[in-house]
């Protein structure tokens, strides 16, 4: 159905908002795009562009009003969508979450404190305001995070006291508000969780592993594993069960839902929660495995208030891996060869000779791929 004279506003211009680009061009859609930066490859695909920093809402409002929007909407970035539900609020427009529930999840100390220390899932946490705050917290190893940071930006590994000390103004400096958490670490295998809601029912839900470099701080991720190797049955349903408590503890009631958690003795725990589709591509994963199309759901739900008929339909016999093609930042791309007999899908997001930019300082994707194992 292409509704040509409606015009919808994607916040961000990365790898992630592409794929929603080029699902709402196909839709017919008028393209309008904010960022702070601007994708030379997203550029191209985008009908109207102004560089506006997209955590500025009274900048994206007053867009958005100007240019009478029709939707406002994010994939992959946690920093976008309280400013998604807070210009969509303002203006009238459709929206899965309240800006309230957006900033909570957007921020770390601010969702571990709503959650509370009785809620089982939840992580122990320890809010640090100033350096001495440190000494409340006894238990290593941990990990040390930016409060409102995104893309393992910050994330420090911690063994000890003296490690705090070592890496706190830098972590410190990635957070907006100027402030860190540290979590206990969870020594244990990841998974990431997708789900999708309507009504307050989740109607679709999918568990991959996750694996991530263990030689890099903050679980830097490098590939997704579907079907999940580390669940039976049993740990599945307490992973959806846990699923359902957060999203109702928290007010989320439609749209997708992206979680990182971590098995620890057979119980999931909480790591990370984000009110949209996830930044890795995993619908694309999610629609070779089980035939399902998150991405469309997500739109169509958006634009007309309902999605179409589901039906879970995963191929049991045939396991797929979705791959990030990496490298150091600051090198030159040189693509390689990546085609095999078992790819089912590649992009790269740089071509040659283009320099790497510095993301999480360790280890940056430069692409993914996706194949049958």
């Amino acid at each position: 159905m292409l509704i040509k004279k409606k015009k919808m506003l994607i916040l961000g211009t990365g790898s992630a908002q592409i794929d929603s680009i080029l699902y709402c061009r196909n839709l017919g859609l008028e393209i309008h795009s904010c960022s702070s930066t601007h994708d030379k490859k997203a550029i191209g695909l985008i009908d109207h562009f102004s560089q506006i920093d997209i955590a500025d809402v009274n900048a994206v409002t007053d867009y958005a009003r100007e240019h009478q929007v029709n939707y406002v909407y994010s994939t992959g970035s946690d920093l976008a969508m309280p400013t998604v539900a807070a210009v969509s609020e303002s203006l009238g427009l459709p929206h899965f979450v309240s800006w309230k529930t957006a900033l909570i999840c957007q921020n770390k100390i601010s969702l571990r404190s709503s959650l509370g220390t009785d809620f089982f899932g939840n992580i122990p946490f320890l809010v640090i305001e100033e350096r001495g705050d440190i000494e409340k917290w006894a238990e290593y190893p941990c990990v040390l995070k930016p409060s409102d940071s995104q893309g393992q930006r910050g994330v420090r590994f911690l063994r000890n006291q003296e490690e705090f000390f070592l890496y706190y103004e830098e972590t410190l400096k990635h957070s907006l508000e100027g402030k860190v958490i540290i979590e206990k670490f969870i020594d244990g295998p990841e998974i990431s969780v997708n789900i999708y809601l309507m009504s307050g029912e989740i109607i679709f839900s999918q568990i991959s592993d996750r694996i991530s470099f263990q030689e890099y701080p903050g679980g830097i991720i490098k590939e997704h594993h579907m079907p999940s190797s580390v669940t039976d049955r049993e740990t599945e349903d307490k992973i959806i069960s846990l699923a359902g408590r957060l999203v109702k503890k928290l007010a989320i009631k439609e749209g997708p839902v992206y979680f990182q958690m971590k098995l620890e003795h057979g119980e999931p725990i909480l790591i990370e929660i984000a009110p949209r589709l996830d930044g890795c591509h995993l619908w694309r994963l999610i629609k070779y495995y089980k035939q399902i199309d998150l991405l469309a759901m997500t739109f169509q739900h958006l634009i007309f208030g309902r999605i179409e008929s589901i039906s879970d339909e995963a191929n049991e016999k045939a396991s797929y891996c979705l791959k990030f093609i990496c490298e150091k930042p600051r090198r030159k791309v040189k693509r390689e060869n990546i085609i095999t007999d078992k790819l089912l899908y590649h992009e790269w997001y740089y071509n040659d000779g283009e320099s790497i930019l510095p993301i999480n300082g360790f280890m940056e994707k430069i692409g993914y791929c996706i194949t049958m194992k």
